[in-house]
C-alpha cells in the first residue's frame, strides 16, 4: 500500500493525491483494526472511554486472548508506521496555501512522533502488571490510537 516515490523525488519529495490517499488509508487501517472491526464498542460509548476500556482485559477474557488482541493492535500500528515513514519531512507542495501548509506541518509532526509514541506504548505494555501499569497502558493506548486517527483526518484534508 505504501506510495513509493521515484528516485528523482528523493531530494525534494513531491507527492501526488494518490500518495496522500494511500497514506490516509494506512492511518485509517489503525482505526478500523481498533475501533470499527472489533465489534467491541458499546452503543453511545465515547471514543476515549472505549479506547481506555479495550486496552484492559475484557470481562471473561483469558490472558491469552487479551495478549492476542493487543498484539493485533500493535501490528496495525506497526504497519501504519511503515507506510507513514515517508512523510516525516515536509514535501514539496503544489498547493501552497496557508491552510495546506499548516495541515502538512501537523502531518509531518505527527508522522515523526508516531514511532516514538508507539515505543512508549510498547514500554507501558511490558509494565502493565506493575502498580498503575494498566492505567498507564490504557492512557498511552488512547493517545496512540488518537494520533493515528488525527493523521487520517489531516491527510484526508491535505492537498498535494
Amino acid at each position: 500500500m505504501a506510495c513509493l516515490l521515484p528516485a528523482a523525488c528523493a531530494e525534494a519529495m513531491v507527492v501526488t493525491q494518490r500518495c496522500i490517499n494511500q497514506w490516509a488509508a494506512a492511518a485509517d487501517d489503525v482505526r478500523h483494526a481498533i475501533v470499527v472491526d472489533t465489534g467491541l464498542r458499546l452503543p453511545g460509548e465515547q471514543l476515549d472511554a472505549y479506547l481506555r476500556r479495550i486496552a484492559l482485559p475484557l470481562p471473561n477474557e483469558t490472558p491469552q486472548a487479551y495478549q492476542k488482541r493487543i498484539t493485533a493492535y500493535f501490528t496495525a500500528f506497526q504497519k501504519a508506521n511503515a507506510h507513514l515513514s515517508q512523510i516525516r519531512e515536509l514535501p514539496t507542495l503544489q498547493a501552497r496555501t496557508s491552510t495546506n501548509l499548516r495541515i502538512w506541518q501537523q502531518i509531518v509532526l505527527d508522522a515523526h512522533s508516531a514511532p516514538r509514541q508507539l515505543h512508549f506504548l510498547q514500554i507501558d505494555w511490558t509494565r502493565r502488571n506493575r502498580a498503575q501499569g494498566r492505567l498507564h497502558f490504557a492512557l498511552q493506548f488512547d493517545a496512540t490510537t488518537n494520533l493515528y486517527i488525527a493523521l487520517y483526518n489531516l491527510l484526508r484534508d491535505a492537498l498535494p
